[in-house]
């Protein structure tokens, strides 16, 4: 009789001690309790791990939470068959819009999420709903690149880029400036996306 209740017992600890780490919160270093469902870090946005197949996203998210943007043939990479997806939750909110090239000629890897839901958030608690003054004190490494179009403001821990306004930055001009201090920008302002981007690479996943 004892040894069948020392099994049961066994039974019932391996049930509910054995937790899927990503159900379990993540405690950071300020005490904040981030979901990890959520949580942006060097390897992963949510659930997407760096290097994951729309294959594996359609398995994760589920099938009917992910759909693909139908692009007009005269818009379409056809080279690297490059697709945009928007990834839903369960209750229809878009979480992020994801996209993936074919790398190998056999499968499409993810290589860009734009973040959508502002529950995401770095380990320092940083989103996409941060200003830039939050951004720049929980990043010491944080930079401003510039390309033909765009100003943002670089993350490098995690590969990511918050897209920043023209009118936010001090005294701009594009035909003069070439480095853009932090200080030059409006540490009060908001940035208008956030996306991380990912060398595509291949998968295991």
């Amino acid at each position: 009789m004892m040894k069948k209740t020392l099994v049961i017992l066994l039974l019932l600890v391996s049930m509910f001690g054995c937790k899927n780490p990503m159900e379990q919160p993540y405690v950071t270093s300020t005490g904040d309790t981030l979901d990890r469902t959520f949580l942006i870090t060097d390897s992963r946005v949510g659930l997407v791990m760096k290097g994951m197949s729309v294959n594996r996203l359609r398995k994760v998210y589920g099938e009917n939470n992910v759909k693909q943007l139908l692009q007009p043939e005269e818009q379409r990479d056809t080279v690297n068959n490059r697709q945009i997806y928007f990834v839903y939750d369960n209750d229809r909110k878009l979480l992020f819009t994801a996209l993936a090239s074919d790398i190998n000629g056999n499968e499409q890897l993810i290589e860009q999420i734009r973040i959508r839901d502002n529950r995401f958030r770095t380990v320092d608690n940083i989103g996409a709903d941060s200003n830039i003054a939050e951004i720049i004190a929980a990043n010491n490494d944080a930079s401003v690149v510039m390309s033909e179009d765009d100003i943002s403001l670089f993350v490098p821990d995690i590969d990511g880029y918050f897209k920043i306004d023209k009118q936010d930055v001090k005294g701009f001009n594009p035909r003069f400036i070439s480095d853009i201090p932090l200080d030059s920008l409006n540490a009060e302002a908001y940035p208008q996306t956030l996306t991380i981007n990912w060398f595509a690479q291949e998968s295991n996943m």
